[in-house]
């Protein structure tokens, strides 16, 4: 652990160290001097296997999948997110940092792939991914300026100004 947190210094400073280190240890103390009653959902609990069952009768393939958390922590050490990026999450950054994670994992993201990160807002996504994979991503967002400029998309996500099979790889 002691060689991680060197490690994280070296690449990143102590600042930025320190600040990341603020986030996890904010969401753990939530988690563990929380009473169980605030950290468990009001809805009624969920039949996974139901879930599970109806996805896989409707043609949709269920894959299990558990999460190394230490190549997760080595992906996070290289994806080397923007501390303003980090900051705008604050506390859910982790769980943000996971989604893209699992989906680079799930859609085994290659050089010669392009992506689109749908809805990407402010987003470093599709740069981070291109840096770690070597494909062409894109940021498609309502908020850029519309129509297609450079890796930026100004679409709705409904309407996009691309040819059909410009890309085989979208994230959401």
């Amino acid at each position: 652990m002691i060689k991680r947190i060197l490690r994280q210094i070296n690449r990143k400073g102590l600042l930025d160290t320190i600040n990341l280190s603020c986030h996890i240890v904010s969401g753990l103390m939530g988690f563990y001097l929380n009473p169980s009653s605030k950290k468990q959902s009001k809805l009624p609990p969920q039949n996974y296997e139901k879930i599970r069952s109806d996805f896989e009768s409707s043609g949709i393939t269920v894959i299990p999948y558990r999460v190394n958390v230490d190549e997760f922590n080595n992906w996070l050490d290289k994806a080397s997110f923007p501390k303003e990026y980090v900051n705008h999450y604050g506390n859910v950054f982790i769980e943000k940092a996971l989604e893209h994670y699992v989906g680079a994992q799930l859609l085994e993201l290659k050089e010669g792939d392009k992506l689109i990160d749908i809805a990407a807002s402010s987003s470093p996504w599709f740069e981070i991914s291109e840096r770690l994979y070597g494909c062409t991503a894109y940021a498609l967002d309502l908020a850029y300026p519309k129509g297609i400029n450079g890796n930026k998309i100004g679409a709705d996500a409904t309407d996009i100004p691309l040819p059909d099979n410009f890309a085989a790889v979208f994230e959401k």
